[in-house]
């Protein structure tokens, strides 16, 4: 088995990390409150697995014939392993069915609710979680075709911990957007009910069947593919796609003759969600490509994309805003950026701060109290180092930055400087050269302090006669951009080197896939409480062993996902292979995070 390097897709945000733990903090408080309510506290501590308690349900369909093997046991089974099926067939009242699941927190397995003539689910307003059985690749959650079918449990029905969600063709069902927005965006399918919360798209939109999407999404799930010349007109998009805030998912503009995309106008942020229990990694991207008319993007409310690859190349006419460069470069996953800056954006009604220089200005032609700058700064031996101040609070460049023939030991004045980027095809975004007493540059002091420095043509650090570039300023300088880094006192060893890491798996199918699920669980979430019980909650053998999770756990600190499996000593050994030649990020590359970043 080979997989290739994950991209850290990762590190959950701070509210994904929250939702998991006031999902926990919420299950054990309803499993309290019931086993208070009936029963003794339940022994977390002692008990067996739940398979050994008898809290299993092998029938499937719930019937007269088949309720009276559910297991209802208030003290035990809280937890029921096996699939639950409610169909036509399905001849029991509301009301037992109340009684039946009155103790039902987490049931391991599939659920599923078709053709029944129920108005409302609520017997399963205690269930919190359905977590899917293993091995399962269909839906965990499936509601279809029942044509009574008004509410989900009074919108509360489940918190699930794999979100496979299929509900559909139920006409008179309303499944409650705040609740289904907030829980079931990754692999849902929600449609044809009377209320979906969102569009979804499955393939490339065209003139044919742009009228199957309704009017007016402001929510936008799947991928949303604009390609060649038969695509829809600007004006049939921003009907359907003009008060769209949110993609969940993939973009793509391809081939097309538009001139904007400004049907996109309102659109905030663009996320991609990967679903950790995948057996492989299938990366997901914005895309914009080869489209010869294009001239803007006209996304001027974005903020955020996230975890995407972004792809925007051979669009000859674009120009960006700093607004959509921040947005875009949010997702610090970038693949390639080509374009020019647009002019007058500094004058924008969003754009405070923003200094925007003629061609090679130097430090005198600067303003003070700039926060970001477009074009092109020279710092050289004619500048004034009095005017080093106006730089304190510089965090972002877009366009280049020369340092060429100064006196300047460090580029301390920098300290606030994120991001770096160039989208032209003609400049580097950095070049550092002949500065006879430069000792340091960016990241060796100044503790990570760049996040994000991109350029289609190499960085270039050359003929510093004092300055030694650590292992660590070389492999991050190498990860984003192409690099030129030679004459220096020290300079990158294999600096144009690109790596890729490739597990090879010895053992069996089965402890495979438990490693799997870990090493991808780990490119959503920094927490090992988290990714390692999710793996391994149905495996009773030696991959899940105390022994193994401890070596796991212990090397969890480094970054570099696939790394801490060959710390452990775990099953797999890693190959880096080395390629030479110059290298931009890819799928293929971990792209650096700050360890002690807030974010």
């Amino acid at each position: 088995m080979h997989l290739r390097s994950l991209p850290n897709r990762f590190y959950a945000s701070i509210d994904q990390l929250l939702m998991i733990i006031c999902f926990h903090t919420a299950l054990l408080a309803s499993i309290i409150q019931n086993s208070s309510a009936n029963s003794p506290m339940i022994d977390f501590g002692n008990g067996q697995p739940n398979k050994e308690r008898g809290c299993n349900f092998q029938a499937y369909v719930i019937n007269s014939m088949t309720v009276s093997t559910f297991p209802v046991e208030p003290t035990l089974c809280w937890s029921v392993t096996g699939s639950v099926r409610l169909d036509e067939t399905t001849d029991v009242s509301h009301e037992k069915l109340t009684a039946l699941f009155k103790y039902l927190n987490v049931l391991t397995g599939k659920l599923e609710i078709i053709n029944t003539q129920f108005r409302n689910l609520s017997f399963f307003r205690p269930l919190f979680s359905v977590t899917g059985a293993t091995g399962e690749a269909s839906e965990v959650l499936l509601i279809a075709n029942n044509s009574k079918l008004e509410t989900m449990a009074g919108g509360a029905l489940l918190y699930p911990v794999i979100d496979r969600i299929r509900i559909e063709d139920n006409p008179m069902l309303d499944v409650n957007c705040s609740h289904v927005l907030e829980n079931y965006a990754t692999l849902r399918t929600i449609r044809r009910n009377r209320v979906n919360c969102g569009c979804e798209l499955d393939g490339s939109l065209t003139t044919t069947n742009i009228d199957t999407i309704p009017d007016n999404c402001d929510y936008i799930f799947g991928k949303l593919e604009i390609s060649g010349e038969n695509s829809p007109n600007a004006e049939v998009l921003t009907r359907k796609f003009g008060k769209a805030t949110n993609i969940t998912g993939e973009l793509a503009i391809l081939n097309t003759n538009l001139t904007s995309l400004e049907f996109l106008s309102n659109l905030v942020n663009i996320t991609s969600k990967y679903n950790v229990y995948a057996e492989e990694f299938i990366e997901q991207f914005v895309r914009i490509e080869n489209n010869v008319m294009l001239e803007r993007l006209g996304w001027d409310k974005l903020e955020v994309v996230y975890m995407s690859t972004v792809s925007i190349s051979a669009n000859p006419k674009l120009c960006y805003t700093v607004a959509e460069l921040d947005a875009l470069l949010y997702s610090e996953y970038v693949n390639v950026i080509e374009g020019k800056l647009c002019a007058g954006d500094e004058h924008s009604g969003n754009s405070t701060h923003i200094c925007r220089l003629a061609n090679n200005a130097t430090l005198s032609n600067l303003p003070a109290s700039c926060s970001s700058i477009t074009g092109q700064l020279t710092l050289d031996h004619t500048m004034d180092a009095s005017d080093l101040w106006k730089l304190y609070n510089v965090t972002s460049i877009y366009g280049s930055l020369s340092v060429v023939n100064t006196s300047m030991i460090g580029l301390s004045p920098l300290w606030n400087l994120r991001r770096l980027c160039n989208p032209s095809l003609n400049r580097s975004a950095l070049v550092i050269e002949s500065n006879p007493r430069l000792n340091s540059v960016f990241l060796h002091k100044l503790n990570h302090t760049l996040r994000f420095l991109f350029s289609n043509l190499p960085i270039r650090i050359a003929d510093n006669p004092e300055l030694s570039m650590s292992d660590e300023e070389c492999e991050r300088f190498n990860r984003t951009s192409p690099t030129d880094i030679g004459g220096n006192k020290q300079n990158c060893q294999g600096s144009n080197t690109s790596r890729n890491f490739v597990i090879d798996c010895e053992h069996n199918e089965a402890c495979n896939s438990i490693i799997r699920k870990i090493l991808v669980c780990a490119s959503t979430s920094n927490s090992p409480e988290i990714c390692i019980p999710l793996a391994c909650a149905h495996a009773y053998n030696k991959c899940c062993a105390r022994k193994n999770m401890e070596g796991i756990l212990k090397a969890w600190s480094n970054v570099i996902a696939w790394k801490f499996a060959a710390k452990s000593g775990l099953l797999c050994i890693i190959i880096r292979r080395q390629a030479v030649g110059h290298h931009r990020m890819t799928s293929n590359f971990t792209p650096y995070i700050d360890e002690d970043d807030e974010n």
